[in-house]
């Protein structure tokens, strides 16, 4: 293991992560470029590369969030942009001790009724019922909860399911 690795922020607001000889092994794919670029981890747990000047959810140029993994935290979407087709969903990792892809993926199917399914290997194993108002209809682990608030939206522009903690 390369252990003299770096994770950088360029002068084109692009987050790279360099090997000890300057290889890249990863980097963002920001938007647009900023005079003053940074890289914030939020109290969302979305890493955010952003305007130094300017905290605007809306104006961040690239965030986690929009790159789902293995794990749906409070506030990420799971969905599709019906515009763009640009699909959001989370994918296991291979094993315990390797983060590539796996065999599993958890994705929101936009035919008909959208709903979410889990597919292994691309073959459909389960699903949970489209969105009734307050959870999927074939899924009781969504039953009404004090804790959580659930939301599906499904309109000309969105299409995705996400959920947050309620303060107490």
């Amino acid at each position: 293991i390369d252990s003299s690795g770096v994770l950088q922020i360029t002068h084109n607001s692009v987050l790279e992560l360099v090997n000890g000889t300057g290889g890249i092994m990863w980097s963002t794919n920001a938007s647009r470029s900023v005079r003053n670029p940074i890289v914030q981890l939020l109290d969302s747990g979305n890493l955010v590369i952003r305007d130094q000047n300017d905290p605007t959810a809306g104006n961040y140029l690239w965030q986690s969030f929009d790159h789902p993994c293995d794990a749906l935290l409070p506030q990420m979407k799971l969905g599709r942009d019906p515009i763009t087709g640009s699909d959001l969903f989370l994918t296991s990792w291979n094993s315990s001790n390797d983060p590539s892809p796996g065999v599993f993926t958890y994705r929101i199917n936009p035919h008909g009724y959208p709903q979410p399914i889990l597919y292994k290997n691309s073959v459909e194993v389960s699903r949970n019922g489209p969105w009734n108002g307050f959870w999927f209809s074939g899924n009781s682990i969504l039953d009404p909860d004090p804790t959580f608030n659930y939301e599906f939206v499904f309109n000309n522009t969105d299409m995705y399911y996400t959920y947050d903690v309620i303060n107490s």
